[in-house]
């Protein structure tokens, strides 16, 4: 019956002599004054690395601006025709007698055609990377005169 007594005796004195070692290390250790592992313990120290990539997408923009003039005509043409017009009256007087006339005559008349109007034009390309320009032309329409029955006319102009 010794033997189970003394070994709680043992186990307690154990017991307390480890908690009496473990408080007087605390205490050396509370305020600073531990500079190192208590003497006879052994550090096995062990480093496992991990690499982390931190992945930034950047988009950076820079912007250039070559600006290429393109001149863009809006012409608009008003035509103006003259057509003279002549308004003639003509009377003619019937006398009756009777005249010996020997004699030539000559007479001569200039007869009025409408006027014609000519336009030129042409396009040049320049080349390189330009865009053409743009040229719209608009033409207004003459309006037809009125005209006595011996002047003649055409219904289209001549160009």
């Amino acid at each position: 019956m010794r033997t189970p007594k003394a070994l709680c005796a043992v186990a307690a004195l154990s017991t307390t002599a480890i908690v009496a070692l473990s408080l007087s290390a605390e205490a050396r250790c509370a305020y600073g004054g531990c500079k190192g592992p208590i003497v006879g313990t052994k550090v096995n120290t062990s480093y496992n690395y991990n690499t982390v990539r931190h992945v930034e997408n950047v988009t950076r923009y820079r912007d250039i601006y070559r600006p290429h003039p393109v001149v863009n005509i809006n012409r608009i043409v008003t035509v103006t025709r003259v057509q003279p017009v002549i308004h003639e009256n003509r009377i003619t007087r019937v006398h009756n007698r009777t005249e010996a006339l020997y004699e030539t005559r000559h007479s001569a008349r200039t007869e009025m055609l409408p006027a014609r109007s000519v336009m030129y034009g042409k396009t040049i390309q320049m080349g390189g990377y330009m865009p053409a320009p743009r040229v719209n032309t608009v033409s207004i329409p003459w309006r037809r005169c009125r005209t006595s029955p011996d002047i003649t006319t055409s219904s289209t102009p001549n160009t």
